[in-house]
C-alpha cells in the first residue's frame, strides 16, 4: 500500500512516516500493493487540529477522521492514527461480509437449494 501523507501547519517527520507505515500494515491483507492511502493532519487552530485517512480501492472509498481538541502533540497524533486504521479495518470486514452474505443469498436463490 502506499502512503501519501499530507501536514498543513504541522511538523513532518520520518518517525511519523515510519509509524504510519508500520501500522498500515495491518490492512494489507486486505488491499493491493497498487492502493493509495491518503493521510492528512491540519492543525486548524491552537487547541485544534484535525487527523483524516482516506483509502480508494477499486469501487469502494475508505474514509475515517477526528477532530481533536487541545494542543498538537505527536503522542496524539499516533494514538488517533491507530484508531483511524481499526475503524478503517472495520469498514472493510463489514463490506466484505455484506459481499460474503450476497454471493451466498444469490446462490441460494439460483440454486433453489431449499425446496
Amino acid at each position: 500500500m502506499k502512503l501519501n501523507l499530507v501536514c498543513l501547519k504541522v511538523k513532518h517527520t520520518k518517525s511519523m512516516d515510519k509509524f504510519i507505515e508500520r501500522k498500515l500494515k495491518k490492512l494489507d491483507k486486505f488491499f493491493s500493493d497498487e492502493v493509495t492511502c491518503n493521510v492528512s493532519i491540519k492543525q486548524e487552530n491552537e487547541k485544534m487540529f484535525n487527523v483524516s485517512m482516506r483509502i480508494e480501492a477499486m469501487s469502494y472509498t475508505y474514509i475515517a477522521q477526528e477532530k481533536i481538541k487541545g494542543k498538537y502533540s505527536l503522542a496524539k497524533v499516533y494514538f488517533e492514527i491507530d484508531n483511524l486504521i481499526d475503524k478503517i479495518s472495520r469498514q472493510v470486514r463489514k463490506d466484505k461480509s455484506k459481499l460474503e452474505s450476497t454471493r451466498k443469498f444469490n446462490y441460494l436463490n439460483n440454486h433453489k437449494i431449499y425446496e
